[in-house]
């Protein structure tokens, strides 16, 4: 593996060639629309994917188109905003050194944007570059399966759950699943139908960037850095948030300050958090899940590979992640990729209602990834 980390002073400032501005403290900005960079193709057996932590110079929610080319070839495209941790499978080669492209479709200074005299053209910011050597996978089919509808009675629900899972009630359905966050909406939705695993994020705030920063250190240490906030809620009580500063997540604890005290909320977690990194270690290694990750608007195939491999390079493990991808109806999963489904889902809860979620369409989304779980799973046995 080959890691480049481009603030200033970083490794990855002499593989720089064209196109770039003076490193920054973190990172370092592309200047116009096409930046490029030299790296050696990493030794070691498997396929060669590439993973760049970038986010795009523009104004809040929108979105920049990427096109990442290596030794001439078109790797990669994704129209991106915000922070993001992209991976692109490379072709096979055994050529190096690596010519990596990085391009865009628009730049913008911070002067055009009203935020100061700077007139560079600006347009993605790149903090690292990972090139990772990873066990070949076996060519997934593209199957798609169609919203189910879900009868809302509950023993009709159970009885088309049940067709559909082999013989799984909608619990035993939701406990086939690992959340990853970006929220709890999950978490309420295993809760509603009565599961109550002790999950590491089941109640938790995590970016992915986050999630693929703590999978990468297994999560080591979680809860030695906790600070407890209040945060207010409609019934006046308020209730204890816990946040752990070493992997920026916070945690629901369901504690109000007129019940208990802040340092017996912490002992809590610490322990907790714990044995809830231990079980999720385990679960990691045994592939006994499927996990996921949901959140609003849209998530790129190349943002869920980066967490794929992750996964992967644990055990036998399958992802599900969950956006609101148009291009699929609600309720809907497909197979992406060898361990890959992405569902859609319209209606997520909303930021401040998690609660309120979308029950029916969610067990659409679980018993379709189920099925197509399933049968990753007896193709895994003999890879």
């Amino acid at each position: 593996m080959i890691v480049l980390g481009f603030g200033s002073g970083g490794t990855g400032i002499p593989h720089l060639l064209s196109g770039w501005a003076r490193p920054e403290e973190t990172h370092t900005w592309s200047l116009g629309t096409s930046s490029t960079l030299r790296v050696d193709r990493p030794d070691g057996a498997g396929d060669t994917y590439l993973e760049l932590a970038v986010n795009p110079y523009t104004q809040p929610s929108a979105q920049r188109r990427l096109t990442i080319r290596v030794n001439g070839t078109r790797v990669g495209e994704d129209h991106i905003g915000g922070e993001g941790i992209l991976g692109y499978k490379l072709p096979p080669s055994d050529k190096s050194p690596l010519l990596i492209e990085i391009g865009t479709d628009a730049v913008a200074s911070p002067a055009e944007l009203g935020l100061g005299a700077d007139t560079r053209p600006l347009g993605f910011m790149v903090r690292e570059l990972r090139l990772i050597r990873v066990r070949p996978k076996p060519q997934a089919d593209a199957t798609a399966l169609p919203p189910i509808k879900i009868p809302s009675p509950r023993d009709a629900m159970g009885r088309t759950v049940a067709a559909l899972t082999g013989g799984l009630d909608p619990r035993g359905l939701s406990l086939c699943f690992e959340g990853l966050g970006h929220n709890c909406e999950f978490g309420l939705f295993q809760k509603h139908l009565g599961a109550d695993p002790v999950g590491l994020l089941r109640y938790a705030g995590i970016t992915l960037d986050n999630l693929v920063a703590g999978l990468r250190r297994g999560f080591e240490g979680i809860g030695d850095e906790l600070v407890v906030r209040i945060h207010p809620t409609p019934n006046g009580r308020g209730e204890f948030l816990v946040y752990d500063d070493r992997f920026k997540v916070g945690l629901h604890s369901f504690s109000s300050p007129a019940d208990t005290t802040a340092e017996t909320v912490l002992a809590d977690h610490r322990g907790r958090l714990r044995f809830a990194r231990r079980r999720l270690t385990k679960l990691l290694e045994t592939g006994e899940r499927i996990f996921l990750f949901q959140r609003p608007g849209q998530i790129t195939r190349a943002h869920a590979l980066v967490l794929l491999n992750l996964l992967q390079g644990w055990g036998p493990n399958a992802l599900l992640y969950v956006d609101q991808d148009p291009r699929l109806p609600s309720g809907a999963v497909e197979q992406v990729g060898y361990g890959l489904f992405h569902g859609k889902l319209d209606r997520m809860a909303p930021a401040d209602d998690v609660g309120d979620l979308d029950l029916l369409g969610w067990l659409s989304l679980c018993a379709n990834a189920h099925r197509l779980w399933q049968a990753y799973r007896r193709s895994d046995t003999v890879v």
